[in-house]
C-alpha cells in the first residue's frame, strides 16, 4: 500500500535530454565536443557568413576521409550514437560560427569505444 511519501514514489527516469553548444572554428582548427552520455541524435548548423564545416565523429576520422560537408549557411541533423561531435572550418582561411543540438540517452560513453568509420563492422 502507497503511503503517498515522495520517498516512496519510484524516481523518474529522463530521456532525450538536449545539450546545446555553439562555437567558432578558426582557420580550419578542428573543435571537439565531448558528451558524457551517448545521443540519440545531431543537429549542426552552420551559420551564415562563414565557409562550409567538415563534420566528423573523431578527429582521426575529421583528419581522414570519415567526415562529411556542411554548406554555409546549412542545417543537417543526424540520427547517430556517439559520444563526440567534431567540426573544422573547411577551407582553412576563414571562420565560421556553428551551433550543434544533441538529444543525449541515458547510456553512458565511457562504456563505449570512440569511432572513426563503419569500416570493419558486419552487415554496415
Amino acid at each position: 500500500m502507497a503511503t503517498g511519501f515522495v520517498a516512496d514514489q519510484p524516481s523518474p527516469h529522463v530521456d532525450n535530454v538536449p545539450a546545446f553548444f555553439i562555437g567558432n572554428s578558426v582557420n580550419g582548427a578542428a573543435v571537439t565536443t565531448t558528451y558524457l552520455n551517448m545521443t540519440k541524435s545531431v543537429t549542426i548548423i552552420n551559420l551564415a557568413g562563414g565557409s562550409p564545416l567538415n563534420i566528423g565523429v573523431s578527429s582521426a576520422g575529421l583528419g581522414g576521409t570519415a567526415y562529411m560537408i556542411l554548406g554555409t549557411p546549412g542545417q543537417v541533423t543526424l540520427d547517430i550514437q556517439t559520444k563526440q561531435i567534431v567540426v573544422a572550418e573547411n577551407t582553412g582561411g576563414a571562420t565560421s560560427t556553428f551551433s550543434i543540438c544533441a538529444v543525449l540517452t541515458r547510456l553512458e560513453s565511457q562504456n563505449f569505444d570512440a569511432l572513426t568509420t563503419a569500416n570493419g563492422f558486419e552487415k554496415v
